[in-house]
């Protein structure tokens, strides 16, 4: 299988000694929609590692509903799938369009269409694959958006679902504005005030409020009854742990270290994270270090867990009971 454009792209930068730093992708990627969809690509290829331990990512019919800045659906075209990428325009009259020009610029043949989640214009068993990446915590409905992903999945097909936890330290969506965790939480009738102290571009400010107005408070325990709902079986289902940007790429050096056996990496990396962290992300990454213990005890985690991702199935075969 050919290697993916954006993979391609990676390897001429390593062997460049140019390889993007994923600390400054993460630094910049509120800079405009282009840097967010330069930063979801990035990671796509860790993302399409996992969802290729259940499923043969080429040839699939996939739809990426909720695409948002679109990266992670243009890195799974570029596998040689068909991808149909859906949002509601209510996040951004130009977004779609944006969206299609940055799949165009990597060499993907855009299929892009506005739509309600809740009840999309496709016929039945459509697709192989859909993903839902950071999209259901934003629906006032996750019955609904689950049913109807149920609905367009062909039989045995699969959905990769993940989102971050509401009442989890930074699961408001607005860590940028707001570095104390859980402040927008507590406060959330204060939080337009702060913004307008905060952030003077005005569409920036409204964009944030948007994302965080349409939050719908979703936890562990509220997903998966709306899983069970509406039929789906769960393949995988893992928590997800966020140590800062500075603090996952120290850590990935380490796990490196320890596969490849070479120790002697330890030392540049943690020499690495120290020049790199801020004050600030220095205090966060020890904060979700010292809570991490507590990720486990149950409620706890519903406060402590940056969020989950699971990989479902609609079965071969109807569930009794379901709808």
């Amino acid at each position: 299988m050919p290697m993916p454009i954006h993979d391609a792209r990676v390897r001429s930068a390593q062997d460049r000694g140019q390889m993007p730093d994923p600390v400054e992708l993460a630094r910049n990627r509120f800079r405009s929609p282009d840097d967010y969809a330069r930063f979801q690509l990035f990671h796509s290829a860790h993302l399409a590692r996992h969802l290729s331990r259940f499923v043969r990512l080429e040839g699939l019919r996939i739809l990426d509903a909720g695409c948002g800045n679109r990266g992670f659906g243009t890195y799974l075209a570029t596998l040689g799938n068909t991808v149909f990428w859906m949002d509601s325009e209510a996040f951004g009259s130009t977004m779609l369009r944006d969206a299609a020009a940055f799949a165009a610029g990597q060499g993907v043949a855009p299929r892009f269409f506005a739509g309600d989640i809740q009840g999309l214009s496709v016929r039945d068993g459509s697709f192989d694959l859909v993903v839902l990446n950071s999209v259901v915590e934003h629906v006032p409905d996750p019955d609904a958006v689950l049913a109807e992903m149920f609905r367009v999945l062909a039989p045995g097909g699969l959905a990769f679902v993940d989102f971050p936890l509401y009442y989890s330290p930074y699961g408001h969506h607005m860590a940028e504005f707001f570095p104390v965790p859980w402040q927008p939480v507590l406060f959330a009738a204060r939080v337009p005030g702060w913004l307008a102290q905060r952030v003077a571009d005005p569409v920036r400010r409204e964009q944030a409020l948007i994302g965080f107005r349409s939050l719908s408070r979703l936890t562990i325990r509220r997903y998966l009854a709306s899983v069970r709902k509406a039929g789906f079986e769960i393949v995988h289902f893992r928590k997800n742990w966020y140590f800062t940007e500075e603090g996952q790429k120290l850590l990935s050096a380490v796990k490196r270290a320890f596969v490849e056996r070479t120790p002697s990496l330890i030392p540049g990396a943690i020499g690495t994270f120290c020049r790199e962290i801020s004050p600030r992300n220095l205090l966060r990454f020890l904060f979700f270090v010292a809570i991490f213990p507590f990720q486990w005890l149950p409620f706890v985690d519903e406060l402590t867990c940056p969020g989950v991702s699971t990989m479902l199935r609609r079965p071969a075969a109807p569930v009794p009971g379901s709808t």
